[in-house]
């Protein structure tokens, strides 16, 4: 029985792999995904919290602000192309102390020069969007809103196999040998082959990495955020997604509304969101 063969393996059933995987499908080139869990999006595509970000944070000319600005419309675009849950919520970045002002004002210089469209907000034009919110001062970015990155991942794997592509669930890769012709994946179940190979395995790259027998030289180390749902009462209180001012270092908080998984954003309930951040304002 001869080795199934194809033009790229992705490995990965992740937002990303399954998109490379699209593309290269477009092309007409055969393709399968490799994911080591029995559904796709199990892992960071699954587990996140669902906004879809304007690119207000990132340092002007970089890849991640220019991605991320493309990458808000279009998240948007396809969810209205296939029916996807989704809103375009707004956010409001607000300040609780005068010494935030200052980082207030390089977030708006930077979303300015990232073309990402911002309001500077006093008291009185924060509570026209958050009536319950407190604070000095504020910046308002109505791009920002809500999906359901699992559901969009779903549909992509569904347009993957639509044009052509294979979908390999519960097929864990345990090495990569380069060969001079083509790549040899190996797996639980069997071998494939790829004339190229694209690995997509989020929190895990550094694994398949060293299972290719590269070094490379880092080990991810993921950290733990924390969810907490909001009651049907205290829900009513948010309107859109609200971010604190980042700082250099503290623990962070976003409150977020959550896109249903079915239906329209209107059923979407409210949650709030905290996680360690080290990063320099702009990193997220």
């Amino acid at each position: 029985m001869s080795t199934p063969t194809f033009d790229v393996v992705v490995v990965g059933g992740g937002i990303v792999g399954l998109a490379t995987a699209h593309a290269v499908a477009r092309t007409g080139r055969s393709v399968v995904v490799v994911e080591r869990e029995p559904q796709l999006a199990r892992h960071q595509t699954g587990n996140n919290s669902n906004v879809i970000h304007s690119g207000l944070y990132y340092a002007p000319g970089g890849y991640k602000a220019r991605l991320a600005v493309a990458g808000c419309a279009e998240t948007v675009a396809f969810c209205r192309e296939h029916d996807l849950p989704h809103e375009v919520t707004g956010k409001l970045v607000v300040a609780t102390d005068p010494e935030e002002l200052p980082r207030m004002a390089e977030l708006k210089r930077r979303g300015d020069a990232n073309g990402v469209e911002n309001h500077e907000l006093d008291q009185a034009g924060m509570r026209e969007h958050e009536p319950h919110v407190r604070g000095i001062a504020a910046l308002y970015v109505p791009s920002t809103g809500i999906t359901d990155y699992r559901a969009i991942a779903e549909k992509i794997g569904e347009l993957v196999a639509k044009e052509g592509g294979e979908i390999h669930l519960n097929r864990a890769v345990t090495g990569i040998a380069r060969r001079a012709d083509d790549v040899v994946v190996r797996t639980e179940t069997g071998d494939l082959l790829g004339k190229q190979v694209v690995v997509c395995a989020g929190l895990r790259c550094d694994e398949v990495a060293r299972a290719a027998g590269a070094d490379p030289g880092v080990r991810i180390i993921p950290f733990r955020g924390e969810y907490s749902g909001f009651s049907d009462r205290a829900a009513e209180l948010v309107k859109g997604l609200i971010y604190p001012v980042p700082t250099r270092r503290s623990r962070s908080w976003a409150c977020t509304p959550r896109a249903a998984s079915t239906g329209t954003c209107t059923q979407a309930r409210t949650r709030c969101s905290r996680w360690p951040v080290r990063a320099t304002p702009g990193a997220w």
